[in-house]
């Protein structure tokens, strides 16, 4: 069924796929006004902000007709009916970032606000949209929704359906206004009740009288008002200001913002609480703090690839150069206090400021915040098989693994490889290399970019960490392997010899390296043993290969000797995803697990009885 199609009540409940007997409990029933629960919140000038949450029932109905209303409005894009260049807000692929790229670097900044946005658009208006609107038009129901999506007869602050209506309602004034700005020679987007405009025109100051007086004309006649106590002229040798972030030449954040994310992160390090939105929080609100980092980051990366193609513009040479001397000069340590500090400046490479601290960030919540087992493998697909033996033999492993409402609920956090631990650690491609690229920042080396975090952090945390972080690596007896690799590799650092940190793990299977940090090798239960062992061999790899993949795979076995495929074998990416979806399955045998498990499992529950004596 089309959007267009929509001409009852019960075929709008087939559309949204909601039994037409909850909307109509909605409407009829427990009535609207009854649907909601409403809280005051401080704004930043004192007063409150009054917020109407719609209830579980209301609310999944609210979230049904926005996706109804945003395939209808991706349709009519892909038709080229409507282009969306001027709203930024609560569209997908939109933002802040994107609402204010298109006024940085320019010679005047206007910000308009739209007084009492929400309240300005009542019951009417809503259900004079879907009743007479061109591409939205649903006669037959436009009532019904402007009943689901109103309270108190206007678009309520706290409805999922508010933001988005509100952005289609407004299409019209965009599209006026837009024409304005043509006669101006402005650029002009908008951010659900915020109007930016920005020009070059070095003429506009003597016209900014005139454009503000046909605005609010404009604006009026629509049905709303200006708020001109929030309305703000900002020429090029002032900070300009775009939704929150600053646009004067690079896209960026107020340094308020960016110095408050970095003392609320050192609390956190130091005291395990921080302060965000007025509220006192624990590490377990961590994900919050990182929202803020990552939108400090996104910013940062945005204006990365700006140098870098102006770079490459002006000289392709002097590209190469920018990469890595551009951010050094950012360092300065003019406040630094102690000795200690001032060595970060041998160990910046080529990361800026605000990236160093992002890095620092990131370390913290994966390695010293973690509330589960933390493991880091050798191989990419290790984590399937030791995912899959814990689904098999979770009733053993209930600190590692829950099985709650019929779904398993995995205690270990397996450390994925991601463009940003490439950038950040230098890690991605898998292996010994990207083992000891990681240990780098939980080790002491000389004249090394990588900071040893571990030591850092050993020395301002409140307490030690609850869980122990777990590098796995495969027990190969051979010379160059990623085993030997990363012993020689933790000799160097710790200042031990190499050949007693391989003894240490081919007989306990482990080697703690500080804190709550660990080397693991594949445990074997057969001592002495000179052959290797991989991941796969703690597997019933005949038994699987006769009976299960000869069966599935047109002949074909598998051998973990070959990381590829041939005519011949499956590679270990097909195997992995087969012992994966067919944990199980009888003929698979797990056994071979329990040894890598129970030792995981001892690490989760007291890391601190793990020592190399």
């Amino acid at each position: 069924m089309k959007y267009c199609q929509i001409t009852s009540l019960d075929m709008l409940a087939f559309k949204l796929n909601v039994p037409v007997k909850q909307i109509t409990g909605l409407l009829y029933g427990v009535k609207i006004e009854n649907c909601y629960s409403s809280k005051e919140i401080p704004k930043k000038d004192g007063s409150k902000r009054v917020i109407n949450a719609p209830k579980k029932s209301l609310k999944y109905v609210q979230r049904k007709i926005c996706k109804l209303l945003i395939a209808r409005l991706d349709e009519l894009t892909e038709e080229k009916v409507i282009k969306n260049n001027i709203s930024h807000g609560f569209f997908k692929g939109k933002s802040i970032k994107t609402n204010a790229l298109p006024h940085r670097n320019k010679k005047y900044v206007l910000n308009v606000d739209l007084e009492d946005f929400f309240d300005s658009i009542h019951f009417g208006r809503v259900q004079g949209f879907f009743k007479n609107n061109k591409y939205f038009k649903l006669p037959e129901v436009s009532t019904a929704l402007a009943q689901l999506t109103c309270f108190n007869g206007k678009l309520p602050q706290g409805a999922p359906t508010s933001p988005l209506i509100s952005n289609l309602i407004c299409q019209i004034l965009d599209f006026k206004i837009l024409k304005l700005c043509k006669k101006y020679k402005l650029t002009y987007t908008r951010y659900v009740d915020d109007l930016t405009f920005s020009t070059n025109n070095p003429h506009f100051f003597s016209l900014y009288s005139y454009f503000l007086d046909e605005l609010n004309n404009l604006i009026n006649n629509a049905g709303f008002k200006m708020n001109l106590q929030k309305t703000h002229f900002q020429p090029f040798n002032n900070r300009q200001v775009v939704t929150g972030l600053s646009v004067n030449k690079m896209l960026n954040v107020k340094k308020e913002f960016y110095k408050k994310t970095r003392s609320m992160a050192n609390r956190l390090y130091k005291t395990g609480t921080f302060e965000i939105n007025g509220k006192e929080e624990t590490v377990e609100k961590i994900d919050q703090l990182h929202g803020r980092f990552t939108f400090i980051n996104d910013l940062v990366k945005y204006n990365n690839r700006l140098h870098e193609i102006n770079s490459l513009r002006l000289n392709g040479i002097e590209y190469k150069k920018f990469l890595l001397t551009t951010y050094e000069k950012e360092f300065e340590y003019k406040s630094a206090t102690k000795k200690n500090e001032l060595k970060w400046k041998d160990n910046l490479g080529h990361l800026s400021i605000r990236e160093k601290d992002f890095q620092k960030f990131l370390f913290y919540k994966y390695f010293i915040a973690n509330n589960s087992v933390t493991i880091f493998t050798e191989g990419k697909t290790d984590s399937r098989y030791i995912k899959a033996a814990l689904k098999r033999l979770y009733n053993q492993y209930p600190e590692l693994i829950s099985f709650e409402d019929s779904n398993f609920k995995l205690n270990i956090n397996f450390i994925n490889r991601t463009a940003t631990q490439k950038y950040f650690f230098g890690i991605l491609e898998g292996g010994g290399g990207d083992l000891t690229q990681l240990l780098k920042y939980f080790t002491e080396g000389k004249n090394d970019v990588e900071r040893n975090y571990l030591t850092y952090f050993k020395q301002i945390i409140p307490e030690a960490p609850k869980k122990p972080v777990i590098f796995l690596v495969d027990n190969e007896r051979g010379k160059k392997n990623p085993l030997e690799n990363v012993s020689s590799f933790l000799a160097s650092r710790l200042g031990v010899k190499t050949q007693d940190i391989v003894n240490h793990l081919h007989k306990y299977f482990y080697y703690h390296i500080g804190l709550n940090v660990f080397v693991v090798t594949l445990p074997t239960n057969v001592p002495d043993d000179e052959s290797d062992i991989e991941i796969e061999d703690l597997l019933n790899l005949d038994e699987i290969n006769n009976q299960l993949i000869r069966e599935s795979y047109a002949g074909k076995t598998f051998s973990p000797k070959k990381s590829h495929g041939d005519t011949n074998h499956i590679g270990k990416e097909i195997f992995s995803n087969f012992i994966s979806g067919n944990y199980s399955n009888h003929l698979i045998d797990f056994s071979g697990f329990k040894q890598l498990l129970d030792l995981i499992n001892g690490l989760s529950q007291n890391y601190n009885s793990y020592t190399n004596n």
